[in-house]
């Protein structure tokens, strides 16, 4: 199978299968596999990565509400919308992704000089190799595109064996830093796991079929430099 032909099975899947899901060993192999192909500027990797497991139900609720919060900050209309809803067993829009087996939550992390940029700090050959385009908390990009490479990466490997991903970046940050493995600020979160097909074939149908979430036309994103 090509390149091109596992990516064309990706799906941004809403609903998981809370009954069938990876193992933990099939999930860390794929990690692993990612952490050793994922390239990074001078091997620094500025982020680490959170996983939930399917038994952390409890913080993946608690996720699901402050997310509710960030985009209904009426307090009425969060519990209309997403919460009642959720106390009482029904499907839920949203970033129901929040509920897949498998979370994870990217984080920016500040590293520890290599040797090769230790090397470069001596000969003052690296204009960047004190790090402190990474140590400032004002600075988001070196981290949210490494951070999207990882993920590529991991979205293939994952397809490759037929384990779907959703992911989300609607959290309220400042309380995520609020739980107990939160270390720094979050970059996004990614849910992945086997789809719940009673459901998921559904949301697809009226989500993008009915409404029609379009790509721009690729003239507007591509464009030659003559």
């Amino acid at each position: 199978m090509t390149v091109t032909e596992v990516l064309e099975k990706r799906i941004s899947c809403k609903y998981f299968d809370q009954d069938n899901y990876p193992s933990k060993d099939t999930i860390e192999e794929i990690l692993k596999t990612t952490h050793r192909l994922c390239p990074s500027k001078q091997n620094l990797m500025p982020y680490k990565i959170k996983v939930l497991g399917p038994e952390k139900k409890h913080i993946k609720e608690e996720m699901y509400r402050i997310s509710s919060e960030n985009e209904y900050p009426d307090p009425d209309e969060c519990y209309e919308k997403r919460i009642r809803r959720l106390e009482s067993n029904q499907y839920v829009w949203g970033n129901s992704q929040l509920f897949a087996p498998w979370v994870l939550i990217w984080e920016k992390r500040i590293p520890e000089a290599n040797q090769l940029v230790k090397d470069k700090m001596e000969l003052r050959q690296e204009p960047y190799g004190d790090l402190k385009h990474l140590q400032d908390d004002k600075t988001d990009g070196p981290q949210f595109l490494e951070s999207g490479m990882f993920l590529m990466i991991l979205s293939m490997l994952c397809l490759e064996k037929n384990i779907s991903l959703g992911y989300t970046g609607c959290l309220n940050f400042r309380k995520l830093r609020l739980f107990p493995f939160s270390e720094n600020s979050a970059i996004v979160s990614v849910g992945l796991g086997y789809p719940d097909t009673n459901v998921e074939e559904r949301y697809r149908y009226n989500r993008y079929r009915n409404v029609g979430e379009d790509k721009p036309d690729f003239s507007e994103i591509v464009q030659w430099v003559e």
